[in-house]
């Protein structure tokens, strides 16, 4: 029940962590990146995790503070400004986007930036209901704007994925009332834009209009857009409501609908693949789900596949929390108080493997390659940002933990 506490007060506030929700770094200096290696990989088989201020990818993190890209290398653990200009001073000066000289500097910050394919993107709001998405050198310089979304008010999640940027929005007012003031809609509209980031042509799914409608967890296999959608079945008013009590989030979720949704770009259909109640989905992979049912003493793991609709039941172990699917595995971590236990159910082979176990938490964010990215305390109790081998981390060597950035040292 706390688990789901917890949920709904992050589906409640999403919009405020948004914009208040910031990522921040201890800072060395640089503004060339040297450390970057040319990659003849095909971009449909890179693999990046994208999150409102930040990129995870194969050998860092890119990240937007203060109005600046910068980027977190995991080789060196240098951090570097995004601008390849060798006496920038990476000053902002007055007005938007294009009147900055600096390369690196996005005023209201850089969303969902990434290092994608040798380039760097991110999403820049531009108006109350505008966006632009750039694309330039992952140094930062040759920034050019790839596409432009209109009649688009919020973006608050994305992927990089085959050679798209797949943008989840909603908007939940109307801004054009006749005395101009913003009137929230009863049943918000969400919608996914799909921008292809070879040539910037961008296109939009059919819009959902929905009590509570969400577009999240987004996943590109074989030419066939999944997504995961969020709804509710009725208006509920949630003021009204008394959160301390736990019955009040039992009767949430007996409205909650969440939903996998299949937008074909052959065909231009969208249709929906699987719905149900009480549960979250935690991750894609190829064509299949992964499933979170239940909470606290009742959690299980299933795997749906996309192309039998066929729902498998995988792990059934009580307090299971993060869930990351990692190639021909299912990485999963169970909280118990305060002592966490990392597993891994084998695809193959079906069988499960416990890691280890801490009391001291590190929490997989991402894992890229040959890095599972993690958040942490130091040995000094110091909030971190993270990554470790993915070899070591299988091993439970978590002594290999590499530290890249501190949230909470930045401005103090």
């Amino acid at each position: 029940m706390q688990e789901r506490k917890g949920l709904m007060k992050k589906k409640t506030l999403c919009f405020c962590i948004i914009f208040t929700v910031i990522l921040v770094l201890v800072m060395t200096a640089g503004s060339y990146l040297l450390f970057f290696k040319d990659s003849n990989k095909d971009i449909s088989d890179e693999t990046v995790k994208s999150e409102v201020f930040c990129g995870y990818t194969k050998n860092g993190i890119v990240f937007c503070v203060d109005d600046l890209l910068r980027y977190g290398d995991a080789k060196s653990r240098n951090c570097v400004v995004l601008c390849d200009k060798p006496d920038c001073q990476h000053n902002k000066v007055q007005g938007d986007i294009d009147d900055q000289t600096c390369n690196a500097v996005v005023t209201s910050s850089a969303l969902l930036p990434a290092i994608y394919h040798d380039k760097l993107y991110f999403v820049y709001k531009d108006g109350v209901s505008q966006y632009r998405i750039y694309e330039s050198d992952k140094n930062g310089g040759n920034r050019r704007e790839l596409a432009h979304l209109d009649n688009v008010q919020f973006i608050y999640n994305a992927a990089y994925e085959g050679n798209y940027l797949l943008c989840a929005y909603q908007n939940a007012y109307d801004f054009g009332t006749e005395d101009f003031k913003s009137l929230k809609l009863e049943k918000p509209i969400s919608g996914l834009s799909i921008i292809n980031l070879r040539n910037g042509e961008v296109i939009r799914i059919p819009e959902k209009e929905d009590y509570g409608s969400e577009v999240f967890k987004l996943h590109y296999d074989n030419n066939k857009i999944y997504y995961g959608y969020l709804n509710m079945d009725m208006k509920i008013d949630y003021e009204k409501l008394d959160h301390s009590l736990p019955e009040t989030y039992d009767y949430i979720y007996q409205h909650l609908i969440i939903s996998i949704w299949c937008y074909d770009l052959n065909t231009g259909e969208d249709n929906c693949v699987y719905s149900g109640r009480n549960y979250e989905i935690k991750d894609f992979n190829g064509h299949y789900a992964y499933l979170l049912d239940g909470a606290l003493e009742t959690t299980q793991i299933y795997e749906f596949n996309f192309e039998t609709g066929e729902k498998t039941l995988l792990v059934d172990e009580p307090n299971i929390t993060v869930c990351i699917a990692d190639r021909d595995r299912l990485t999963y971590t169970i909280s118990n108080g305060s002592e966490m236990t990392y597993k891994y159910y084998d695809l193959a082979k079906k069988e499960i493997s416990i890691i280890g176990k801490r009391t001291s938490a590190i929490n997989p964010m991402a894992i890229i390659e040959d890095k599972v990215y993690v958040s942490y305390n130091d040995d000094n109790g110091e909030y971190c940002y993270g990554y470790m081998p993915r070899a070591d981390y299988y091993k439970n060597n978590f002594d290999a933990v590499v530290p890249l950035f501190y949230p909470n040292s930045y401005g103090n």
